[in-house]
């Protein structure tokens, strides 16, 4: 099982989100990480190991990650309050990051 640290896990929940959101490009995904803090080396190994996996190994590293990272709904919206703040500051895509931010709230509720 893949072990995230808070910072990767925010990369991989917002690859994972783009994977499930028919609107997000592909363009779109690499622009938001170029805007962000996270290196490409980094968001990019994180993106080639996301595309290794099966659908079923994405779901169990982001349930299981997830379930390490937040013990309650507080931290876990603490944390997706963090990952809105690292990836769409007031821009171009704060509305694709309230749309990404939904379908993971979606999944962890």
């Amino acid at each position: 099982m893949k072990i995230f640290n808070k910072k990767d896990f925010e990369v991989y929940c917002l690859i994972w989100a783009a994977e499930k959101d028919f609107d997000t490009t592909a363009n779109d995904l690499i622009a938001i990480a170029s805007a962000s803090q996270v290196s490409t080396t980094r968001f990019m190994s994180i993106y080639n190991e996301f595309e290794l996996m099966t659908e079923t190994a994405r779901k169990a590293a982001l349930l299981f990650n997830a379930g390490q990272l937040f013990a309650d709904e507080g931290e876990r919206n603490s944390f997706f309050d963090d990952m809105a703040a690292d990836f769409f500051p007031e821009t171009q895509y704060a509305e694709t990051g309230r749309r990404l931010l939904s379908v993971l709230e979606k999944e962890f509720e």
